[in-house]
């Protein structure tokens, strides 16, 4: 059981960190649209930094998610496997808002 939690939480942190990543990417990518494109309208701008806002959000979520699974409830053994922490409710709701705003 342990063999099977151990490699399921493994996938949890290789993802986490890419996820990270990509974040960061979003924020170089943000930092150079603010640079070469100043005279977009209000109204775009405002979207870019509304989902640059919505991702770094949804980064601390998984990573305080990570926390629980992998550090702070590292003891609790089986419950851990029927246990989701506030933070992955919040991060697929953020999740569900960005898409909402990027397809609108």
């Amino acid at each position: 059981m342990l063999t099977r939690l151990q490699s399921t939480l493994g996938a949890l942190l290789v993802g986490s960190l890419l996820s990270t990543f990509l974040s960061g990417t979003v924020s170089m990518q943000v930092a150079f649209y603010n640079t070469v494109y100043q005279k977009d309208t209000l109204k775009v701008k405002l979207t870019v930094s509304v989902i640059w806002l919505l991702d770094f959000l949804h980064t601390v979520f998984i990573c305080v998610s990570d926390w629980k699974y992998l550090i702070a409830n590292w003891t609790s053994g089986s419950d851990v496997e029927d246990w989701i922490p506030w933070s992955i409710a919040a991060s697929v709701a953020l999740t569900a808002l960005m898409t909402f705003v990027v397809q609108w």
